[in-house]
Formats: C-alpha cells, structure tokens, sequence
C-alpha cells in the first residue's frame, strides 16, 4: 500500500468515519473539541458533526493542529503540503444508493457560495454537491446533496493548494429510498463499500502531493528562519499558510539572501512583514 502520510480526511459521523479509520489504522490522538485519529505514517483525520459550521470549524481544527505538529518538527515545513479530503453519505434524486461522486462544483445554498474543486482525481463521476441546512427531501435538481462541504472547503482551502481539496460523496437516499432509510449500519456498508475507491483517491492526491513537495521543498535553512518569524509575530492561520509558500518561491528563485535579509529587518506585524516578502517578489 502506498504510505499515505499527507492525507487528512473530514467526516461528519462517526459511523461514516470508522470503516476508514479501520482501514488506515487511524488511532484517536485527541479528543477535545473534535475527535482527530492519526496513524503511524501520519496520516490524520477528524469527525466534526452535522453542517456547515461544525465542518468548517473542526477542519480548521485539524489543520492548525497538523501545522503546528509540523511546526515543531520541521516535518510539515520542511516536506510542504497536504492533501484533504471530505468523505460522506450524500442525497440525489437518481443515482442508485452506493454511487459515488466527486464534487466538481460545491455551493453553499445559504449564501450562495460557489467553488471549483481542481479535476486531479480518476476513477468516479463528477457532479455538483450543494450544502444545505438541512437535509434534502425534495430533491429539485440533478446534483448531490450534503451539509458539510461548502465549510469543509472554506477552511482547508486555507491549509494547502486549490489541486488538494477534494470531496467524495457516497449516495444514501433518492427519490424511491427516502433518507428515512437511511440506518447506521447502512451508512457503515455504504462506505465499507467504496473503501477500494476511497483509497484509489488518497493515493493519487499523494502521489501529487509527492511531485509538488519534491518540487517546492524547503531546506533545513529556510524551515529554520520560518521558526524565527513565528516566534517573533503572531501569524494567523492564513498568514502561516502564506508565509511558507512566499517562502518556498524565494528558495525556488535562489533568492535565500535576499529573503534572509528582509525577515531580519524589525516589523510592526506579521502582515507588515508579509507584504514586504511579496512586494520584493513582485519585482522579480
């Protein structure tokens, strides 16, 4: 099996998570807010509850808990990017109950919100996924309905590459098997079901979080100098996110003097610090 250690997977059940977690020997790690499960390899994942917000707030949750594990470590610095993926049962009005569907659009219905997941994944049918507040019974369009991925998305896209947000839902109800059909144990069979393809989609995303690492990685230098900056300034997760990508363009661009030079200088902020880092390569 390939070793798949930047991967983060987003459930909204348990009962959709523990086939997964089984699978991938993803062991409880903390429970606190949410539950988030690691294995050895590193690879990690988190159960965060119905909707929207809850979605949105656990992922998040994930990722600063992966950044700062990284952080102390020069792992996530150093190695670069994760891939995530939003695994979970879905409606639509036709498809046949197991079918299994990667988002190639997400609205939020709510506000309206519209997003593109990047076309980097094979092997299943790409359709629409709409986010509502509550579940779907009518069913009105030829789309896949769900309640977590337009927050799934707002927050990891924050973590990583447009490329490496990816959703897949698994249809548990239609217009002939109303969601009241819907029972733990057939949510449990539905994902049991897909676990070939689940894989299937975490190895590609690792295997393009290889290239783009291999790519982009930092040496132990410049993972040195990232610690410097987050000791000296409070980074939000936004900024910690665009500091090790400004970063790793000046290392790309032989630019490391020049890059040394300016976070040496004294700044009011971390944004302060941050603009100055991206007017120089502007310039470029």
């Amino acid at each position: 099996m390939v070793s798949l250690q930047n991967i983060n997977l987003v459930f909204a059940h348990k009962f959709e998570a523990q086939a997964v977690l089984d699978f991938f020997s993803l062991e409880l790690v903390d429970n606190r807010d949410f539950k988030i499960y690691q294995n050895i390899n590193g690879m990690q994942a988190v159960v965060t509850g119905m909707g929207f917000e809850n979605a949105k707030f656990a992922t998040a949750k994930l990722g600063e808990r992966a950044l700062e594990v990284g952080i102390k470590n020069g792992l996530d610095m150093g190695v670069g990017a994760r891939a995530w993926l939003n695994i979970g049962i879905a409606g639509h009005p036709e498809a046949d109950i197991g079918s299994g569907f990667l988002a190639s659009r997400i609205i939020h219905r709510n506000s309206g919100d519209t997003q593109f997941p990047a076309p980097v994944l094979t092997g299943l049918e790409k359709t629409t996924v709409v986010t509502v507040d509550k579940p779907e019974l009518v069913y009105p369009e030829n789309v896949v309905y769900e309640m977590e991925a337009a927050g799934f998305w707002a927050s990891a896209i924050e973590y990583t590459s447009l490329e490496f947000v990816q959703v897949l839902k698994i249809v548990s109800d239609n217009k002939k098997q109303s969601i009241d059909t819907v029972t733990k144990q057939l949510v449990v069979d539905l994902i049991r079901g897909k676990l070939e393809r689940i894989n299937d989609c975490c190895a590609q995303l690792q295997s393009l979080v290889n290239e783009y690492n291999n790519a982009y990685s930092l040496d132990v230098a410049s993972i040195e100098l990232i610690k410097s900056c987050l000791e000296s300034y409070h980074f939000t997760v936004t900024q910690k996110t665009q500091l090790k990508k400004l970063v790793q363009r000046y290392s790309a661009l032989d630019l490391f003097t020049q890059l040394r030079k300016i976070t040496e200088l004294t700044f009011s902020s971390s944004n302060e610090l941050i603009k100055e880092l991206s007017q120089y390569l502007s310039l470029q």
